[in-house]
C-alpha cells in the first residue's frame, strides 16, 4: 500500500494513515457482515481496494490540493535560499583556493575539475594512492580551515 501511495503523490506517513483507516473500515464491514472473506487473499485484496479508494478520496479533496500548492511554494522558497547559501560558499571556496599552496591547488584541480581518479593522480604525481588520498584530505582540511576562519 505504501508503494501505491508514494507512486501517487503521497508519502509513507499518509500511506500509514490510509492503511489504518482502511483496516478499521474493513474490520467494521466484517463485523457488520457486509463482507465475509473466504480466504486471506480475499481479505488482502479487499483491504487494498478500500485503501486505494480512500487514497483516491484524499487526492480529490480540496485540502490535499491546497497542501500540494503550499508544499510547492515552500520548496521553491527553500531552493532559492539554498542557492544563495551555495553561491556564498562557492565564492568563499574560490577566494581561499588561491591561498592554498601550488601542490594542493594542482591536486584538488585534478580531482574536482579534471575528474581524475585518485589512482590517475597518484600515477601522474608518482605517489602511492594512499599518499594521494592523504594529501587530498590535508588540502581539503586546509581549505576548510581558511573558510571557517573567514566565516567567523
Amino acid at each position: 500500500m505504501e508503494r501505491y501511495v508514494k507512486e501517487n503523490r503521497g508519502n509513507a506517513v499518509q500511506a500509514e494513515d490510509i492503511y489504518q483507516e482502511a483496516f478499521l473500515t474493513v474490520w467494521r464491514n466484517v463485523q457488520l457482515e457486509r463482507f465475509s472473506p473466504e480466504s486471506q487473499a480475499d481479505f488482502s485484496a479487499y483491504l487494498f481496494r478500500v485503501c486505494k479508494n480512500k487514497w483516491i478520496d484524499v487526492l480529490r479533496s480540496k485540502s490535499f490540493k491546497s497542501e500540494l500548492f503550499t508544499d510547492k511554494e515552500l520548496n521553491r522558497k527553500a531552493e532559492t535560499e539554498y542557492d544563495e547559501e551555495e553561491d556564498r560558499l562557492i565564492d568563499l571556496i574560490k577566494l581561499h583556493f588561491d591561498e592554498l599552496g601550488d601542490s594542493c591547488k594542482d591536486l584538488l584541480s585534478k580531482f574536482y575539475y579534471s575528474k581524475m581518479s585518485m589512482r590517475e593522480i597518484s600515477e601522474v604525481k608518482g605517489w602511492s594512492e594512499a599518499t594521494a588520498r592523504n594529501s587530498k584530505y590535508r588540502c581539503i582540511q586546509r581549505l576548510r580551515e581558511l573558510i571557517n576562519r573567514d566565516s567567523q
